[in-house]
């Protein structure tokens, strides 16, 4: 399992998020593959050996979800894409990553680490509901880091491991979770 530890900087900044999570996913792979994914002469192989499957951006050689090693699907790639079509903003992309996620019954036993708790990588795509149109990503792109200021202000902390108390730190969580709920709802975003 993979584990990659999220701080305040990580949270203060999607881009970087983003560019971190695919960093931890990506570093999951074994450098060889990496160095042979990288490989357009592997890619063009890919294609002639597996069909437009083994993309889900066939047209372009991108996204690639099969291995080239076991020469089946690997789940890492996908996730790999899940993360840099949400980065992007390609809905269409991420829609196919969604799909093939579900139909490879896949589970990267990727956690994200806040704080001393962990998360699946999963839950991070729940949690930001990166599934929302690139309309509204764009247009309520901060409002979960603003909420999240508010309440550091509000504990007077710098960042999210300043928390020692359990107690303390569980309630921080639960305000936070309970104003971005509303906020959510204020905002009439859907609450899956």
């Amino acid at each position: 399992m993979s584990e990659f530890i999220l701080d305040h900087e990580l949270i203060s900044n999607n881009t970087y998020l983003f560019e971190s999570i695919a960093e931890a996913i990506k570093n999951s792979f074994p450098d060889t593959l990496h160095k042979k994914l990288s490989l357009t002469s592997t890619r063009k192989q890919m294609l002639e050996d597996f069909g437009r499957d083994a993309f889900l951006d066939p047209d372009n050689l991108k996204y690639p979800i099969i291995n080239p090693f076991t020469k089946k699907v690997d789940c890492r790639l996908i996730s790999a894409a899940k993360i840099r079509a949400a980065q992007y903003h390609k809905t269409d992309i991420l829609k196919k990553a969604e799909e093939a996620y579900i139909k490879n019954k896949c589970d990267t036993n990727i956690k994200l680490k806040v704080a001393k708790e962990s998360i699946d990588i999963e839950d991070v795509f729940n949690f930001f509901n990166i599934n929302e149109s690139n309309d509204e990503i764009l247009k309520h792109k901060g409002e979960y880091q603003e909420i999240v200021k508010e309440k550091m202000k509000k504990y007077n902390i710098k960042k999210i491991s300043d928390l020692k108390d359990p107690k303390i730190k569980r309630k921080f969580f639960d305000e936070l979770d309970a104003a971005w709920v509303s906020k959510r709802e204020k905002l009439g975003l859907d609450q899956d």
